[in-house]
């Protein structure tokens, strides 16, 4: 090999290191960002949705026993107003 050559290789190791390490900060952010790079965002927003659906099913569950309650209460005085 030549020189050229590997001076080629040697530019092109430090082209992919560099590559390698824009793609790592990318996805795990720096000391020096403030939101630590999509993985972290990734994780905050799956938290945030598992807590919205907990919130939901908690809705959803309260309605529906205000609606079995008030059923209850109507069915009791249908009873008593029909013999």
């Amino acid at each position: 090999m030549d020189h050229n050559t590997d001076c080629k290789f040697e530019n092109d190791l430090v082209q992919m290191k560099d590559d390698v390490r824009e793609i790592r900060n990318c996805l795990l952010g720096t000391p020096f960002t403030e939101n630590k790079g999509v993985v972290h965002r990734i994780n905050t927003l799956e938290k945030l949705l598992e807590k919205l659906k907990q919130e939901q099913n908690y809705k959803t569950g309260f309605a529906a026993a205000v609606g079995t309650f008030i059923g209850g209460i109507i069915g009791f005085l249908i009873n008593i107003l029909i013999p």
